[in-house]
């Protein structure tokens, strides 16, 4: 027989992983949302990095050079923008989807622990 302490206190630990785990599922989440969208801007930095390791801005006059330096600059902010803009924060129920999927729990009962009746039956009393 379950003492109802042992029980509370089994049912308080099961919420505290499944916050955690949700938490984590978020952060990956997030992750694989900005990365990708990261990739733009961080491959034109790479690009003009490239060309100054190889001092090919310095064979440039002054103002062009400043130029470049502008445009690139313009250009990572403005496709990392651009990339992260559509990006939304994923919430409790992308997590609990993700968890159900990689978990391979069917029947979604993660998804069934938040839901709520869309109406009130009626009764066959009435």
């Amino acid at each position: 027989m379950i003492v109802p302490e042992h029980h509370e206190e089994r049912t308080e630990r099961l919420r505290r992983t499944l916050r955690r785990r949700r938490g984590v599922a978020r952060v990956v989440l997030l992750f694989e949302r900005v990365w990708p969208a990261l990739w733009p801007p961080l491959g034109l930095l790479g690009l003009f990095l490239c060309a100054a390791l190889l001092n090919l801005p310095r064979l440039l006059p002054g103002w062009l050079h400043l130029l470049l330096l502008a445009a690139v600059g313009l250009g990572v902010v403005g496709l990392a923008a651009w990339r992260l803009r559509p990006l939304h924060l994923p919430d409790a129920a992308d997590a609990d989807r993700r968890l159900e999927r990689e978990s391979g729990l069917r029947h979604r009962p993660l998804t069934v622990l938040t839901d709520q009746a869309a109406a009130a039956f009626p009764s066959h009393h009435e």
